[in-house]
């Protein structure tokens, strides 16, 4: 019991119990700190999240605002466009656009104040502005206008209509190819031509030679003679009026001297000169029908078999004219060898006489007899001299080598009336001759601010590229368009404005007479390159070319003059029968693109008359005016099209509705940039916002949205 109660004494417990609870306590309020911490880190991260997940919902409504009211803004396009054409712009200002976003904006940022029951808005967004950034109008973007035609049209046109349209075009794209080909062999022609003139000049000149009235071996010699005869007369006494007759028959044997001087010297150079001219020619003829051969083959895949075999056998035809004259066939070259002896042996004569010419020029001037003048024995023993060696140098002058093989024409050239007739077509205007209705004397005026006139670059070069097949699908889709929005010629639509708005956006000029008056030549130059094609294959009516061409030109001796004047007959020939077609057209029928017989029009006799002698004119297929069009529209720069559409629009807009409505200021797409601010909420508190970097009051972003048609 000592033992225990000594221990108890020792040992107190109740003091030890004390110390335990006291660190016991103190480990539990350790633990208290160290959970309240945690428990502050969680919720600042919580509310930090929560307000970032508020911030991120604040800028997507943001977003969703700036989208409504931009769409709210592009809700008021100008609706008698897209009534009538399908096409939607904005007609507006940009104060007038922000005004507009301004209203929208607050209207959906401030949502609460539309409703009495009190709502909590967690997002506290606020709408603080905008302003626009970016901005696409009709000026400088037409490409969204083609855009809009080709969405609006894609889904209106079935797939058969628009195969029709592209086969339209692949059927016609053959006309530049032909008409190219005829523009090359009128250039052959010329050539040709120009070698036939050269024969005929040096024909011309070895006539003059061989026709020269005095023989210079003889005028020479009888010179020689009298002069020696002089020297033999004493100068002086009575012996002087004998002298001075001898002296005038000497002059008068000088004078036939210097007339074949001057007619022979003159001719055998021009007949050198003609035989280089011809040279030079047979080349460049030589070059263009190679010329014409070569770009025929390149576009052999753009012709028709039968077209292609139709030129093809024409250059055949000319190059073999071509090709005979390299075997000199007219005796040219052979004759320029005898012309190059001639004319040194003609050039020492002349050169011989020089010293004489010059001695008799003084003497002339003097007035005076021989027996007058004061040096007369000087002056007749130089004569004499200078006389002895031209007679010596002359000595093998022959003129008989000289020779072509070319005779002069029978009969004097006639007037071809037929080209005539067909150049004064072309020179009055032809639209006389194709239109027997009254023509619109509609002008558009004054176009400045149209937006073809206004637009920064009528090329679509910088617009997006397509494929060959997308590209053709596009220009398609945008012709239908035009012919289901604009009217014709051939229309009976009237409006207040021009009437042949589809030849405007072909042509572009600013009357309804010059814009048919340049749709018509365009379809004449298409129809004569088929019509000539045509013709080239008729072997009856090349017949008849070829027998008006003789008559035309009287007997030649070259044939390629009348092969020459048979083809510019035939060209002629194509061209009035192109007027005559085009005059069917517009009254409302159609034309084959190659023609057959029984669809042929002008007789060559007839073609004065530009009338039709097709009885069935309504039963015949092919092609209209409205496919001309088409095709036309098909090759045009999309850009360019595009532009003269708007034109249009904006024309029959200002006479419908509003004159001052102006379609290069309509908007059609708009980017702007909006500022908002967001309370703080969560991230308020401030052991929060101690801790982040962030010590602004409010939040703010900016919204930058993009919107068009």
């Amino acid at each position: 019991m000592e033992i225990i109660s000594s221990l108890d004494n020792k040992y107190d417990f109740g003091y030890v119990n004390s110390e335990i609870d006291i660190k016991i306590q103190k480990r539990n309020g350790s633990i208290t700190l160290f959970l309240s911490l945690i428990i502050l880190i969680v919720i600042s991260l919580v509310l930090t999240s929560v307000e970032n997940a508020r911030i991120s919902s604040a800028y997507t409504r943001g977003n969703e605002i700036s989208y409504m009211a931009l769409d709210s803004c592009f809700s008021s396009y100008a609706k008698e466009v897209f009534d009538e054409y399908g096409l939607m712009m904005l007609w507006k200002g940009d104060n007038e656009i922000i005004n507009v976003y301004n209203e929208f904006s607050e209207k959906n940022s401030n949502y609460k104040n539309d409703s009495n029951i009190m709502v909590a808005d967690l997002l506290s967004l606020e709408y603080m502005g905008a302003q626009i950034i970016g901005e696409k109008t009709v000026r400088d973007n037409g490409e969204l206008i083609g855009n809009q035609i080709y969405d609006y049209m894609k889904l209106a046109v079935p797939k058969d209509a628009i195969e029709n349209i592209l086969g339209i075009g692949e059927s016609l794209s053959q006309s530049d190819s032909v008409s190219e080909f005829s523009e090359k062999m009128d250039e052959c022609t010329d050539s040709l031509s120009e070698v036939e003139n050269c024969v005929e000049g040096i024909y011309k000149n070895v006539e003059k030679v061989k026709d020269a009235e005095n023989n210079p071996k003889d005028v020479l010699s009888e010179m020689k003679k009298q002069l020696e005869e002089i020297k033999a007369i004493p100068s002086d006494g009575d012996k002087k009026n004998e002298r001075d007759k001898v002296f005038e028959l000497y002059k008068a044997e000088y004078d036939k001297y210097i007339e074949w001087e001057s007619i022979v010297g003159d001719a055998l150079t021009q007949i050198l000169v003609n035989t280089n001219d011809y040279l030079v020619s047979t080349l460049e003829a030589e070059r263009d029908v190679n010329e014409v051969d070569a770009e025929l083959k390149i576009n052999k895949d753009k012709l028709t078999h039968e077209v292609f075999e139709a030129l093809s056998g024409e250059i055949d035809d000319v190059r073999a004219q071509i090709l005979s004259l390299d075997e000199d066939n007219y005796n040219v070259m052979e004759n320029k060898e005898m012309t190059m002896a001639q004319k040194k042996i003609v050039n020492n004569v002349i050169k011989d006489m020089e010293t004489v010419k010059a001695g008799m020029t003084e003497y002339d001037n003097s007035k005076k007899k021989l027996s007058e003048y004061d040096t007369d024995g000087m002056f007749t023993e130089m004569m004499y001299e200078r006389i002895l060696k031209a007679v010596d140098d002359i000595e093998g002058y022959d003129i008989t080598g000289l020779f072509v093989e070319y005779e002069p024409k029978s009969e004097e050239k006639k007037e071809n009336e037929i080209v005539n007739f067909v150049n004064k077509i072309k020179k009055d205007g032809v639209l006389g001759y194709v239109v027997e209705d009254d023509l619109s004397t509609k002008k558009i005026g004054d176009m400045t601010g149209f937006p073809s006139k206004e637009t920064l670059s009528l090329s679509s070069a910088k617009w997006e590229k397509y494929d060959t097949a997308q590209k053709s699908i596009r220009k398609a889709l945008i012709g239908q368009y035009i012919f289901d929005k604009f009217h014709s010629y051939t229309d009976t639509y009237q409006t207040e404005s021009v009437e042949y708005e589809i030849e405007y956006i072909v042509a572009g000029k600013s009357s309804d007479k010059e814009n048919l008056e340049e749709v018509v030549n365009k379809i004449i130059a298409i129809r004569e390159g088929f019509n000539l094609t045509y013709l080239l294959k008729d072997s009856k009516k090349r017949e008849e070319a070829y027998v008006m061409a003789a008559a035309i030109t009287g007997f030649t001796g070259m044939p390629v003059v009348i092969r020459i004047t048979q083809f510019l007959i035939m060209t002629a020939w194509a061209y009035a029968e192109s007027v005559v077609d085009v005059k069917d057209l517009l009254a409302g029928y159609k034309v084959s693109i190659i023609k057959k017989s029984s669809e042929w029009n002008l007789s060559l006799n007839g073609i004065k008359t530009l009338s039709s002698n097709d009885q069935e004119k309504e039963k015949r297929t092919g092609l209209s005016y409205e496919d001309y069009l088409r095709f036309f529209l098909f090759n045009e720069d999309e850009a360019i099209q595009v532009y003269r559409i708007l034109d249009m629009i904006q024309l029959n807009m200002n006479h419908k509705y509003n004159k001052n409505f102006k379609i290069a200021d309509c908007i059609l797409e708009v980017e702007i940039a909006a500022d908002y601010e967001v309370k703080r909420i969560f991230s308020e508190l401030v052991f929060i916002k101690n801790v982040i970097a962030d010590k602004r009051e409010k939040f703010y972003f900016e919204v930058t949205k993009k919107y068009g048609y």
